[in-house]
């Protein structure tokens, strides 16, 4: 069996009694949880490959 260890990336505010959150792992699987107020957290999706997009703007160069 192989552990795969993982990162918080992100995470956000979906209203007043709940977040999502993003986890990233060195090997590129990824999974997104949402929690809520009592404690309760769901796994949303997950998957591989995950890569992170460029922060560029439309039409700006540099």
């Amino acid at each position: 069996m192989r552990k795969l260890f993982a990162s918080s990336l992100a995470m956000g505010i979906t209203g007043e009694a709940a977040f999502v959150e993003l986890f990233v792992s060195g090997e590129g699987t990824w999974t997104i949880t949402a929690s809520n107020t009592q404690g309760l957290t769901c796994v949303i999706a997950s998957g591989e490959s995950w890569q992170t997009a460029r922060n560029e703007l439309a039409g700006l160069g540099s």
